[in-house]
């Protein structure tokens, strides 16, 4: 076995402001041989660290090249707008913005006309697909409204962003999803298999999920835009979409008002089909809760992971799409239990964080700053942990990885 050298680093990503990002981290050394399969880390079997006002201790024990500690993260304070409930107000031609405890305050108008859509950015900044233009708004996170497109669609219903700051849009009359770079440039991501598609998602591999209005199917593309159905029953005029952090998908059934819960293997069942009333859209809170529009009512209703539905908010007009607002991974209590090499993989294990992706990246020289995303590992969440495993490959003795927050 040829010597295998990792080192691990932890990274918090400190927002300066909307367009820089500055990155503190930490390093973790060790190697293991194949002579006895001794370990070492450093001269000793103990880390202690600290960035800023968090600390960190570590033990690293041998055999079996397991790094047990008690949390890389202390405690923090929630951001300002972390588990914020924006919400589109298509009749008043405006956005919401709901706090923890359910009160609505008026978020933003000026520039809007029907809006629906909603996804935000890494950086906080909100997309609004303005039904009523034709167009693509974009607003910060103080609520400054400008237009990012007005060529590239004519209908434009629920949008999503994928992990590299790609915006898509569900272009609902035209049957295509567009798709924009960060710098708005427009391309068609798909256009066969979709049937006046509305709620848009993303799962944490990368695919895309459609929901269909017209024909009550969910359809699946891959990253390079390639699609399949993924389900098929328990539909009817689905419109809002989205996942739990164990990987079921939610369907919101406008004419039936009901959700659907299917399986990452896309079997389905009913997951309520009380205090709804013509739901459109959903999003997930960071404590598994999921949370639905109810455009008949004018309402926000809340259902716990158990399915027990109260209401969470009134007075927000005739609300279609709903998004939180993306947590600054320097705030989110990020805590690394364990870190171990067991055969040919890395497993990093943590307590599972709902609504939030984690992203894998690696290095083979720390000279160079271009991280590249990786793609070949396993995410396995048991008992409200997750545990990510990431092949090391023999044919490189040395690489280095960074787990990070993707919001």
């Amino acid at each position: 076995m040829k010597p295998i050298t990792a080192r691990v680093l932890f990274t918090c990503a400190v927002l300066l402001s909307a367009l820089r990002v500055v990155a503190q981290s930490y390093s973790i050394d060790w190697h293991t041989t194949g002579e006895g399969g001794g370990a070492s880390f450093g001269s000793g079997y103990a880390l202690n660290a600290t960035i800023g006002q968090w600390s960190a201790s570590a033990i690293l024990t041998g055999g079996g090249y397991t790094m047990e500690g008690d949390g890389f993260w202390g405690d923090r304070p929630s951001p300002a707008r972390m588990d914020t409930l924006f919400v589109a107000d298509y009749a008043n031609h405006s956005i919401h913005q709901v706090t923890p405890e359910g009160v609505a305050s008026l978020f933003a108008s000026n520039g809007l006309s029907g809006p629906v859509g909603l996804a935000f950015d890494s950086a906080g900044n909100l997309y609004v697909g303005d039904y009523g233009s034709g167009s693509i708004k974009k607003l910060t996170p103080e609520g400054a409204v400008s237009i990012f497109d007005n060529s590239g669609v004519v209908t434009p219903d629920g949008l999503a962003c994928d992990r590299a700051g790609n915006l898509y849009v569900a272009n609902q009359r035209n049957n295509t999803i567009e798709k924009y770079t960060p710098d708005g440039v427009p391309s068609v991501f798909a256009s066969s298999g979709l049937f006046n598609p509305v709620g848009l998602v993303f799962d944490r591999a990368g695919n895309l999920y459609a929901a269909n209005h017209s024909n009550n199917t969910i359809q699946k593309f891959t990253p390079e835009g390639v699609g399949s159905i993924f389900a098929s029953s328990g539909l009817f005029n689905p419109t809002g979409l989205a996942f739990d952090s164990a990987g079921n998908l939610y369907a919101a059934n406008l004419n039936s008002s009901t959700i659907q819960k299917f399986t990452p293997s896309g079997d389905g069942s009913l997951f309520a089909n009380t205090g709804l009333d013509a739901p459109w859209g959903l999003a997930f809170d960071s404590a598994g809760n999921l949370y639905a529009s109810n455009q008949g009512s004018g309402t926000i209703e809340k259902f716990t992971p158990d399915g027990v539905a109260s209401v969470f908010a009134k007075g927000v007009g005739a609300p279609y799409f709903i998004a939180f607002a993306p947590a600054d991974p320097a705030t989110v209590p990020f805590r690394i239990s364990s870190v171990r090499i067991s055969g040919d993989t890395l497993r990093f294990s943590f307590p599972a964080y709902a609504g939030q992706t984690f992203v894998v990246e690696s290095i083979d020289d720390l000279g160079s700053d271009t991280w590249r995303l990786f793609e070949d590992l396993t995410s396995v969440n048991a008992g409200g942990t997750t545990e990510i495993i990431v092949p090391i490959l023999s044919s490189q003795p040395r690489q280095f990885f960074r787990v990070r927050l993707s919001p």
